[in-house]
Parts: structure tokens; sequence; C-alpha cells
């Protein structure tokens, strides 16, 4: 089994130097570097790095010198190694196809088990100074890596090669580059075997006059032939790349090609024509190396089908005019400067041209798309949508429209109402027999207008009653109602204002927002709603999403008064509530007295932060209403006569086609030890499950990057105070956004501080009181040292003068901080620091006989034990006058004490000159933890102690602490709110002067219920390990999509990884209700985890008791006999794998192994939740495939007849019995 210890390239924890560009740029070629007269300029750099340059034992590639980790032996005198040797600069200017040529030994730590290096070496380039790197090639590349994902590396590269090897690889990509440098990148983990390690030799880069591009389609050759492109004078299905890497121009006409194979060479292209070509076979055009494109024009080529790959910035006009019926689809989405677009006469249904915003003139003439949207367009001038079927076209926003011919269409509604009407010098708006009104500007003017055409049937208005058809939609109601209108069935105070009232003052965007009574309590009695206008979602289907969103805020009687939110699809005969399922910051009412529109549930009493101006957003799917042409939307607020507040609110309403969902606004207090806070911790406190948007602060900070990419924001020089947060989500093509606030009301505490005044002799500082001295002492060490400006209440220890010395500063507990502790040193200098471990027998012992004789042991000469102002003191053990501690007597059996002890000698002043930390390990060393999660209430916070058992085994090292995720060291927390924290722990060396060395387990802290889930699949058991094989893995085959209805994506790629499973978390009093189903990753130990390979599955559902379902793709689920209470703080472990009582049917629904494991039942093929006859008729055909498949029962990626044998005709008959709990996973494939 191999061992989990991944080490990111991007995320190094440790301190180090980069030097870079200080020699001069290699100009000339060939260039060839056999370090035989030395390092040729070529550096080394990283953490723990054992490059040298020299002649290795193993010997060199060439000659006899060569660049080796360790010349000597064996890599592993070091651990977590992640350095590099890097070349000078090399200037490919003049270059247009380089390749590079070298020599490369590896013998690298090796999982015998698993087949599978744990270390490893990879060659890297950049050509940004260093900034960032990549990979010179990829594993599917013919004889190059070896090795797909080494951990160490965190990426592909070789783990091992026989002997010395040459490899060759082109680099046509760094061709004009005049700033390239490469490294040879070596990583390792903590742990080394006997092997030599990774040596390379003979560096060489030269223009590649000789390699070949493949030409496929031999009119696609004649035609660079014809053209004087290809050299070689001949039909042979190639050209040398050197012919073709450079041209700019392909200008193709009648040459009836069906192959573009080859274009992807062409990296200089810059303009492409093809114009009449007549191949009778489909074919596709790939652009995506053409990185330099700024004209496409295709003409007349009715067999093309799709062009790909488009991406260049570079691109200004595009044509595509295939007069054919294949050409449906264009992605435009990264040609960022593209102005003209033509794409008349082809079969396109739909283009999306969101990110598109510089187009000027657009043509989608003679194509069968329906929809079109061009609110964003707003340099739009041409517009030509003839005789398409296009319904509706709303040009109020293009104010520089000029022309418009949408002749012989379906238009029913046009708007062109933009403010700019006299600009427009034409419009044809004629053959639309179901267009009525046309809204415009001045319908004077507009009949007037001899450029003006429509039909009869049609007229000017200047207020056309529209439904609304342009999704997304937002309305902020900052320029009025927009069609909105209050419904008054009895005594409603509805309205449209500024809040105003006792609590609501603000409205959740702008200024603006419906509310009722925006100044005072709502009314008795009341029930009214405030409606929607006429939404129209015929052109959605059941493979689209819709959401509705809004903001909302609310204080009323609680169980009495309440709100809703309805929809009708009947003009209003009939409302029903927005659906729930799948939906945020829902009703949390469901018995409401006074009936908010006509039935019980809703939101009532008061919500989160109301009295500290908090809204909330609640989003909705629509899923229900997908396909239907009239839907309205109203909210609802009664009440009855009792008690009056300030009522419900709403504002910012959105209809998405995504989720855009960035969390709820927070405030939270941060007891600040660091400098910093990161997003991830911000990211915490918004309960969002959305990422990728971005962070910015309210009071000016910058956001930054540490050294592995986190994002913080820098506050280390903030005052204690307030400080407010933004998060903005958009949506995919930037159409829609939201926004959420994090408050955070930071306490300056603190830190460790010290003071030398480099005198001569003994301190000469004298003070006429203990305030005057604690005085000194506070400005020292508070204001100049930590620069904060707060308020001398602490106490200190010892409270008088005493010269040289350490005193202590107690800062007081507040309502959010505990006590802490700080030290100020106040010396002459500044001490000498050491750090040393050794290990000690069981037993009490005295401490300095154990020094002195470690000493002894380490620098033969016996050291002194009365040296002058020597003492010593630790944080974990009491030290008797003697010098006595009690090291425990541990017995038979597995135990490990660390114990930390300082020596501090002081010189005659009392001045410390020299501070040696000695960790003395009793039972042996220690390491970092595992990752885990830690679920508490909100408003709770978590403790150190907490965090520290949740890293799992005795093995653990005591004498560390937790920093935020990724920020490269301890944060020196004493509470621990909602985030991820990583374990820094101590890792003394005799050598070592920095203590935190080492990072381990990830602990996050959260408020939804956790749980911890492990089972096994009968297919994939293995009797002789009890773990499950990870067959599927190593051949490539799980995806990184789900199997199942979610399609949840993992980024995670790991050998631990078995397969997907599917979770449902069941309402214990009605099963069909199912507030959260999903998929999640089973690891072969049996766990079953979040995506990112790792972390439990947190349960995001309301508190109650439910009953936990899991099922497999063709494995029988199962659901547990009883059900479990969820809530904050709660974390449910549920081992299926040594118990068959927890699930319902016992050993009817899960299957004893006979070496005392239980698996699920394979031989569901169909998934239906039993497996019968019909299963194996199904897959005795499917014998002989390979691949992912449902029919593969022992999951070794083949399709065979042990499949049948082995599981599907023994377990035949199993699952009926449960068919009525529905226990099948919800596949989608």
């Amino acid at each position: 089994m191999a061992r989990k210890n991944t080490f990111i390239l991007t995320n190094i924890v440790f301190l180090f130097f980069v030097i870079f560009g200080v020699n001069a740029q290699i100009t000339t070629y060939p260039y060839a570097e056999d370090f035989e007269n030395g390092d040729g300029g070529w550096t080394v750099q990283g953490f723990n790095p054992t490059w040298e340059l020299g002649m290795p034992s193993i010997g060199a590639g060439s000659g006899d010198n060569a660049w080796a980790t360790n010349l000597d032996g064996n890599y592993g005198i070091t651990y977590n190694e992640q350095s590099w040797v890097q070349s000078p600069i090399f200037d490919f200017s003049n270059l247009i196809n380089p390749s590079l040529v070298f020599q490369l030994y590896c013998n690298i730590e090796f999982d015998q088990i698993a087949f599978e290096p744990f270390d490893g070496v990879v060659i890297q380039y950049s050509i940004d100074s260093g900034i960032t790197w990549q990979n010179v090639g990829s594993y599917s590349d013919e004889n190059w890596f070896n090795d797909e994902y080494i951990e160490a590396l965190g990426s592909a590269g070789w783990g091992f090669t026989s002997g010395w090897v040459s490899f060759n690889k082109n680099i046509k990509e760094l061709g004009g580059q005049n700033n390239a440098v490469f490294r040879f990148f070596f990583g390792s983990d903590f742990i080394y075997n006997n092997a030599f390690g990774a040596s390379f030799d003979l560096f060489e880069v030269y223009e590649d006059t000789t390699s070949i591009t493949l030409i496929t389609d031999l009119n696609f050759e004649q035609y660079l032939l014809d053209t004087n492109i290809d050299t070689d004078g001949i039909i042979n299905g190639q050209v040398l790349t050197y012919d073709i890497i450079d041209e700019t121009t392909l200008n193709i006409n009648s040459y009836d090609i069906s192959n573009f194979e080859g274009i992807q060479d062409f990296r200089s292209l810059i303009n492409f024509t093809l114009i009449n070509n007549q191949s009778t076979t489909n074919y596709s055009i790939e652009f995506s190396e053409n990185k330099f494109l700024q004209d496409v024009t295709i003409i007349n080529t009715p067999f093309l089908s799709s062009i790909n790959g488009l991406s260049s910035n570079y691109l200004t006009n595009l044509s595509v005019v295939t007069r054919g019926d294949f050409f449906t689809s264009l992605d435009v989405s990264e040609c960022l400067s593209l102005t003209d677009l033509s794409l008349a006469d082809n079969a396109i249904t739909n283009v999306n041209l969101e990110k598109n915003t510089k187009i000027r003139y657009l043509s989608l003439a003679i194509n069968p798309i329906d929809f079109l949207y061009t609110t964003h367009l707003t340099e739009l001038e041409s517009l030509n949508t003839y005789e398409s079927q296009i319904k509706f076209l709303d040009l109020s926003n293009n104010s520089k429209l000029t022309r418009l011919n949408s002749d012989n269409g379906e238009l029913t509604e046009v708007n062109l109402k933009n403010g700019f009407n006299n600009m427009l010098t034409s419009v044809e708006l004629n053959g639309n027999p179901n267009l009525t009104c046309i809204q415009v500007d001045d319908v004077a003017y507009s009949n007037t207008a001899s450029s003006w055409l429509k039909d009869n049937t049609a007229s000017y208005s200047n207020s056309c009653e529209f439904k609304i058809q342009q999704f997304p939609y937002a309305e902020d109601f900052e320029e009025g109602a927009a069609g909105w209108s209050v419904v008054n069935v009895s005594n409603s105070s509805w309205g449209l204002d500024s809040p105003n009232s006792n609590n609501l003052t603000s409205a959740a965007s702008g200024s603006l927002a419906w509310s009722t009574n925006n100044s005072g309590d709502y009314n008795p009695n009341e029930n009214g709603w405030v409606q929607s206008p006429i939404f129209d979602f015929s052109k959605f289907n059941s493979s689209d999403n819709l959401y509705f969103h809004f903001d909302n805020w609310y204080n009323c009687e609680l169980d009495i008064d309440g709100a809703v939110v309805q929809s009708t699809i009947d003009s209003g005969i009939s409302w029903q509530n927005l659906d729930e399922i799948t939906s945020v910051n829902t009703y949390d009412n469901t018995n409401i007295a006074s009936l908010p529109g006509g039935q019980e549930k809703g939101w009532s009493g008061i919500s989160e932060n109301t009295f500290s101006g908090g809204w909330k957003t609640s989003y909705f799917s629509l899923s229900n209403l997908l396909g239907v042409p009239n839907v309205m939307f109203r909210v609802v607020f009664s009440s009855n006569g009792t008690i009056q507040s300030d009522g419900f609110a709403f504002d910012s309403v959105k209809i998405l086609t995504e989720k855009t969902f960035a969390g709820n606004d927070n405030i939270d207090t941060f007891c600040e030890k660091s400098q910093n806070v990161s997003a991830s911790y911000l990211q915490s406190l918004l309960i969002s499950e959305t990422f990728g948007g971005i962070w910015s602060s309210l009071d000016g900070l910058e956001l930054d990057n540490d050294d592995s990419g986190e994002k913080y924001f820098n506050i280390g020089d903030l005052q204690s105070g307030n400080y407010k947060f933004k998060y903005t989500v958009f949506s995919e093509f930037n159409s829609s956004f939201d926004e959420a606030t994090v408050e955070l009301n930071i306490e300056r505490i603190v830190l460790y501080s010290q003071y030398y005044d480099y005198a001569s002799g003994c301190s000469e500082l004298t003070f006429n009181t203990d305030e005057e001295f604690q005085q000194w002492a506070f400005n020292k060490h508070v204001v100049e040292n930590n620069g904060l400006n707060i308020t001398q209440n602490g106490v200190w220890s010892p409270s008088s003068f005493e010269g040289y010395g350490d005193y202590t500063y107690t800062q007081p507990a507040t309502s959010s901080c505990s006590e802490t502790i700080s030290v100020f040193r106040y010396g002459n200098s500044e001490p000498e620091i050491a750090y040393k471990t050794f290990e000690a027998a069981n037993g009490i012992q005295n401490v300095w006989v154990l020094i002195d004789d470690f000493e002894s042991d380490n620098s033969l000469n016996k050291i002194v034990s009365k040296k002058r102002r020597r003492r010593i003191r630790s944080s974990n053990k009491d030290i008797d006058n003697n010098g006595n501690v009690d090291f425990p007597n541990t017995g038979a059996g597995n135990f490990k004490e660390a114990n930390i002890f300082e020596v501090l000698e002081e010189d005659d002043c009392g001045s410390i000159i020299k501070i040696t930390n000695y960790a003395i390990i009793i039972g042996g060393f220690w390491d970092g933890g595992e990752n885990n999660i830690i679920s508490i209430c909100e408003g709770e916070v978590a403790l150190f102690s907490q965090l520290q058992n949740a890293l799992g085994d005795s093995n653990v090292a005591p004498i560390g602490d937790f920093g935020l995720i990724n920020s490269g060291a301890p944060g020196f927390f004493t509470e621990y709110p909602p985030g991820s924290y990583t374990y820094y722990y101590s890792m003394f060396g005799e050598e070592d002067a920095n203590s935190w060395t080492d990072s381990g387990g990830t602990i996050t802290v959260t408020n939804k219920p956790v749980l911890k889930l492990s089972l096994l699949l009968e297919g994939a058991y293995n009797e002789f390990t009890g773990w499950m094989n990870n067959v599927l893995y190593k051949n490539d085959l799980i995806q990184t999509s789900s199997p199942y209805s979610d399609g949840l994506e993992t980024y995670y790629y790991g050998s631990n990884q078995v397969d997907w499973v599917w979770l449902e978390i069941r309402d214990a009093n009605n099963d069909t209700n199912i507030p959260l189903q999903r998929s999640a990753l089973l690891k072969r130990n049996g766990d079953v985890v979040d995506v990112d390979g790792e972390s439990p599955i947190l349960l995001d559902v309301p508190d109650g008791d439910y009953y936990i379902m899991v099922s497999h793709r063709n494995h029988l689920g199962v659901i547990m006999a009883n059900p479990v209470s969820l809530s904050c703080g709660t974390t449910i472990t549920i081992d299926l794998r040594l118990d068959n009582s927890l699930v319902l049917g016992g050993a009817n629904a899960i299957k004893e192994t006979g070496y005392g494991d239980f698996v699920l039942f394979a031989g569901d093929f169909n998934g239906d939740g039993q497996i019968q006859n019909i299963d194996k008729n199904a897959v005795e055909p499917l014998r002989g495939l390979s691949g992912y498949s449902n029919a593969d029962m022992d999951m070794n990626g083949e399709v065979q007849n042990s499949d049948i044998n082995n599981f599907l005709s023994p377990n035949i008959g199993k699952g009926v019995q449960f068919m009525s709990k529905k226990l099948n996973a919800k596949r989608n494939k």
C-alpha cells in the first residue's frame, strides 16, 4: 500500500532564496553544456537541496562531471526535499523550432507493492522570470515521463530510468521567446530508501530543421506544394515543421480538403481563408494552437461541421458562411477582441456572445437560431437576423445601433427604445406576421422614416406590453417598480421606498426595497402581496437550470404572521410555493397561523442578523417551471390583529440560468496574533458552497498571495476595530453576480518581542516607581515592537524593574478573546539560539546529567554542569531544585512523549547570551497526524485540544501549533472559528535554527454535522489485505465526474481511489423527503470521503433525525437500521465493514466475507435495486468489453465470465425484500 505523503510544488511552506537572472543570456545555438569546465551558469536552489556538481558514484552521462542529488551516495541525507538546478536564460528570439536533448539517470524510492514512485524528478520551463513553471511535455508524450503522478512532485515525472538515458524533446512552443529558463526539479518525501536519486548531464538546445508535421489529407498537401510552402516537392503525407511554423497566411480556394490535420503547427498563422471547399465528408478545423489569428474567413464549405479551439485574443474578424446543414454552433468565448462576426447561412441554433462585448457587426441571417441576447453588446452598430427563428429582440441597450435587418423571420416582440433611434439609418422588419408592436423612442419619427420598413400588421409604440424573455434577469428596483405591483386584499402596507422602520434602515442593494410599511410597523389583519410581471420560460427544457434569487429580511410575530414566495402559471387562478428542493435559505416555519398565500409555510419570526441590519439571500430551483410561457411570482405577507413589528422586506430579485450565490453576510471576532487574514478563513464564515469569487476590502486593504498561492489580506498594521470584506461571485459568462460581506471585529493580541540596548556592561536604566517601569515596558513591548494602539490594562510579572531578563505581560480576556500571555525580553545583545534533539530512557532522570551526557556523546568534550548563571525551564514538565524530572515508566506497548527544555545561559549582568532548546524524546519520534473535520455549533469556537485530538493516533507530535491552511507557519491561536488549520510541529535538529520544520494534518472546523462512513464493495474486495483493489484507478478508468445524477466533479485523482458511491440523507419521519443526496468518493480502505479525496462528508441539512442510505452503481444499496440525530457539533461514525447489524435487514442486506469483513452485494447491473436473471442476461452479451462499465462486477476494467460466475449468479434474488426502500443509486450513465 502506498504511503500518502503529498507534496505540491506550488504549496511549499518553507522559506528559501530564489536566484534568477544573474547570468548572461544564451543567444548562440546549437548550445551544448557537459559541465566538464564548471557549472556553466546553472545554479542550485530550493529547500533542503542535495544537488551537487562533480563525479557521481554511478558515473556521468558524458565525461566525468554531472549534476546529481548527493554525488557520493543516497539522496536520503535530508527529507522533504523540494529543490532544483536552474539554467541560465535562453534567448530563442531567432529560433523557430527549438529542441532540447539531455542525459538523465534516475533511481528513486519506490513502493514495491503499488509499483509507484514516492519521489521523482521533472524538467520544467519558465518564461516569466520564474513566477510560474510548466512541465516540458506531458505523460502521454512518446518516450518521455514514465510515471503519470509522483506524490512528491504533484505532477508527472521520472521515478526511475534503466541507467543513463538520452531524452529528446521538441519545444516549438518556446520559439521566439527571449526569456526562457529551464530547471530540473527534484522532490522527495520525509522517508527515504537505499536509492541514489537523480542525475542529469550533457544539456543541448538546437534549431530543429528535421522534425516533420503529418499532413494526412492529400489535397491539403497539394495546396502546400502549389504555394511553395512544402519544400520537399512530393506528396508524402508530411511537411517539414520548419517550413510551416512561421507561415502567417493560408488562402485556400477550391481544394476540397476533408482533414486539416497539421494546421496546429502553423503557429504564426494570422490570416486563414477557406473558400469553396466542396469536400463531401464532414470535417472540422482545430485552431487551438493558432494563438495569433486575426482574420478567419470561411465561405461555401457545406460539409464543415465544427470549428474548435478558437482562443486567439487577436482575432477581430470572423466570417463562417458554410451554406450547409452541419455547422450548428460555435464557441468564441475566448476571442475577446472580436469586432466583426458573420455566421450567416449555417444551421446554428445557439451562440453565446456574453464575453464578446466589442462586437460591432453581427450577422446570424439564415439560421434556425431562436434566441439572441444583446444587452451586453454596447458597441453593436449593425445586426442582421434575416430569415432566423428569433422570437424576441431587445435592443434597448444598444445605443450605437445604426442598421437592423430582421426581415422574413418569426419575431413577436421588438424593443428599439434605446434613446438614439435617430441614429438608426435602416430598419427592416418586413415578413414577420406575428409581430404586432415595436417599441421605439418616438412614434412619429419611426412612422415617417423612409428607411424604416415593417408589415402593416405591426405598429410603433412608446410602450409595448412585453413578457420578460431575456435571462439572466436582475432587478434591484433602483429605477422604480419595473413592472412589479402591489395587490391589496385587505389592509396591505406593501410599498417601494427607502426602508426606515425601527430595525430596518437600509435596502439590500442601493437605496430602495419593497417592504411592509417602510417607516414603521405593518398593519393588523394585513393580507396582500407584490406581484411580478410575466416571465416566459418557454425556451428552457428539462436539461436547463433556472433559479430564483432574492434578498429578504423579516421581523414579525413568530408562528402568527409571516411571508411566502409563490408562482402561478394560470394568470393567478392558483398559486404554488416555490420548490424548496436544492434551494438555500428557504422557509423556516411550517405552521403560520395567518396563512400567507392561503397556506401555512413561509418565513416567520426574526431573520438572522436582523438587529444588526443583516439581509440574507434565498434562492429556489425553478425546475418545475421550465418550458412554461406565462409565469408570475408574488411575495405575500399576512398578519392577525395582535402584535405588529417591522414586517417583511425584499430586494434584488434575480432569475438566473446558473447558481450564483456568494453566501450570507456574517460577523465574527478575530483574536489576531498573525499578520494575515486568509481568504479561505473568510470563505468559511459565509456558509457558501460557491468558490472562485473575488474578495475585496471595504477598508482599502490589498489582497495578496503567499508562496503557495493562498490569497490573504495583510492586517499587520491595523489597530483593533471593525473591518469589512466583500465576496463577489460572477456567473460563468459574467452575466450576473452576487455579493456577501464579512464584518470582522479584529482584537489585536500582543506577541513576543525583545529589546536590546547593546550596552558595554549591565543595564544603566533606572525607574523611580514600578508604574514608570511598567509604562516604559508597555511602550517598548506593545506600542513599538507590536505596533498596537491599545490601552495598558494588563499585568506585568515581575512588576518591578530587575534589570536584564524576561518580563511577562498578561493581556486580560475580553468578551470574545481569552486571556493571553506574552514575553518581553530585555538584554544587552541578541542571544544565540540552538536546537537539539535526543532520546532518553524511562523513569526519573536528572535533566542536567542527561543534557551533559548528550553533549558529551556528540562533541566528545565533557560539559561542566555548573556553568555561570545556567538555568533550565520547561513548558510541560516539573523540574525540582536538583534538576530531576519524572519521565514515566511506560511498560510494554507503544508510548511516545516529547519534552521541551530551554537551557538559558546568562552573563554576569543577567542578559541571556544563549538559549538551547532540547527536545528530549521518549519512545521514538513522531508525525504530524491526518486530515480531519470537527463540527461545532454557530457562535462556538474549537479549542487547541480538540484540534490536536482530531489529528489521530498517538504518534502525533505533541509540540506544535495550528496555522490557517497554506499559511506556511503556525498562527498561535487560542480559539478556532470555522476554517481550515494545518498543524505545524517541532522537529529540532542539531544544526537547525527553525523550530517549525514540518507541517502535518489539516483540521477543518465547520458548523455542519460530519459523517464518517466506511464500507466495502464485494466486487473490489481483496481477502488478503481486507481492503479493495484500485485497478480502475491504475487503468485510468475512473472519471473525474460522478456517474450519478448530480454529476459532481473531483480534482483528486490518487491511488487510494476505488470508485464513486451515492449517499442519501432521508427524513426519519418521511423517507420520500431527501434533503441531501450526493456523490462521494470511496477509498481502498473503505472510507467514504468528499471530492478532495480526504475529508469526511459534511451534511448540510436542517437539525433533525435521519436515515442514511449508501449505494453503488452495480452493488446493492443499504439503509441504516436506525435513524441518527443530526445537528451542529455532531459527528456520526458508521463502519459497515465490521458490523452488519447497523443496516436494515442485517445479513440479508450485507454480505459476510468469511474473513471477518462485511461487503455490499455485487450484481445490480441495471441499477433497479435488486439482482435478478435480467441482470445476468444483460451482462452476458457484454463479455469481452473493456472500460468503466456497470457490467464489470469485480471492477478490474474488463467484463468477463468471472463477473457472472463469482458475483451475479451467486447473488441472484438479493435486494427484492428492500425494493420499497428504493436503495438504488441514481445513475446517469
